[in-house]
C-alpha cells in the first residue's frame, strides 16, 4: 500500500500546475508576475505551481510560438498582459490559434490584464471582447482587470 502524502510533503513533479503568462513589455511582465504571485500566495506552498515566460516578441518565432503554445494548452491558467493601447499583435493572436486547437484534459482560465495607465477604450474593449470569445469557446474561466503597470527606469 502506498502511503499517502501529508499536507508537510511538497508535491511531486507530475502534480506541478502551470501557469503561463504571455507579455508584452517589461512592465507588464511584472504585472503578471504579481497576479501569478497573488494566486501561488492564496493556493499556499503545498499546490504546487509553476510558471512560464513568454514575451510577446519571442512568439514571432515559430518553433518558440509551437512551444508556448503546448505550455499554455497544458496550463491551469493563462495571463495575457498587455499595455491595452493596442490590439494584439498578429503573432499573439496565432499563438492563441494554436493553443487553443490543441486537446486539454483540465478546466483553465484565461486572464487578461490591461496596464490602467495607457489605455484605449476603443482597443481594449476590443482586445477584452477578442479574449473573453477565446474563453467562452474554450471553456475557460475568464477574468479581466486594468492595473497601474510599474514605472519603468
Amino acid at each position: 500500500m502506498n502511503p499517502v502524502p501529508t499536507s508537510n510533503s511538497g508535491p511531486n513533479e507530475s502534480q506541478r500546475l502551470t501557469v503561463v503568462m504571455v507579455y508584452e513589455d517589461y512592465a507588464t511582465g511584472k504585472l503578471a508576475q504579481q497576479i501569478f504571485g497573488n494566486v501561488a500566495e492564496q493556493l499556499g506552498p503545498d499546490c504546487g505551481l509553476d510558471h512560464q515566460m513568454w514575451k510577446f516578441d519571442l512568439l514571432r518565432s515559430p518553433h518558440l510560438q509551437e512551444l508556448a503554445a503546448e505550455e499554455a494548452a497544458e496550463a491551469i491558467m493563462i495571463i495575457i498582459a498587455a499595455h491595452g493601447d493596442a490590439q494584439l499583435p498578429d503573432e499573439v493572436k496565432t499563438w492563441i490559434t494554436k493553443w487553443s486547437s490543441m486537446k486539454r484534459t483540465h478546466p483553465s482560465a484565461l486572464v487578461a490584464l490591461f496596464d490602467g495607465n495607457n489605455l484605449s477604450p476603443h482597443d481594449r474593449v476590443a482586445t477584452r471582447s477578442y479574449l473573453q470569445h477565446v474563453a467562452q469557446t474554450e471553456r475557460m474561466d475568464f477574468f479581466c482587470n486594468e492595473v497601474n503597470a510599474p514605472a519603468v527606469s
